[in-house]
């Protein structure tokens, strides 16, 4: 019972330091901010966050690996015969998931740190991919199986950045539409085909 109420203090205050810098994240750029004044606004004390955290930017790492650990969550209930059979269908989904998260990825984008989050994201789905695949690709092939998921996944990942641009946002349905063209009119399946046992 002890361990369970420590638990909910830390994330008691986890949530506190999270929440706060994104509500200062509205108004100014990350590197404006100190650990003194989002631990006043936070209204925890600075021994309470290093508790916690070495620095803002392992806030913000934290976060980062979140939003991350969420994009695999789109990702894990679809079997690998999707990626062959319907991969815009995977690829939409995660689209699906990203928009149900659009304000915090908005404001991740605005601030300029998305970039980090975007090479994550790409990382990720690369690898959950290749995951679900587990001994269904030749040996021989796995090298070209992880750049055609590389050249694919990176292209998504600035498909799904499109929704965040302030001049021109895509909205939902035009990535999901963009999807079921590429994957209609390209040789991805095909090609993965090629190299299945």
């Amino acid at each position: 019972m002890k361990h369970q109420k420590q638990d909910r203090r830390v994330n008691k205050s986890k949530n506190a330091i999270t929440n706060t810098l994104l509500r200062l994240m509205e108004t100014k750029s990350v590197s404006d901010i100190t650990v003194s004044e989002l631990t006043e606004a936070a209204d925890i004390n600075r021994k309470t966050f290093y508790n916690h955290y070495s620095s803002i930017d392992s806030v913000i790492d934290e976060l980062e690996n979140n939003c991350s650990n969420w994009v695999l969550s789109f990702v894990d209930d679809v079997p690998f015969e999707t990626l062959l059979d319907d991969p815009a269908a995977l690829y939409s989904g995660i689209a699906e998931g990203l928009q149900r998260h659009n304000d915090l990825l908005h404001l991740l984008y605005d601030s300029g740190i998305y970039a980090r989050l975007y090479n994550k994201i790409s990382a990720n789905i690369k690898e959950a991919i290749l995951k679900k695949s587990g001994s269904k690709f030749r040996e021989d092939f796995l090298p070209t199986a992880r750049h055609l998921l590389d050249f694919i996944t990176a292209g998504a990942v600035s498909v799904y950045n499109s929704m965040y641009d302030d001049a021109h946002p895509a909205t939902l349905e035009e990535v999901k539409a963009f999807f079921e063209f590429y994957f209609e009119n390209s040789n991805f399946r095909s090609e993965l085909r090629k190299g299945l046992k």
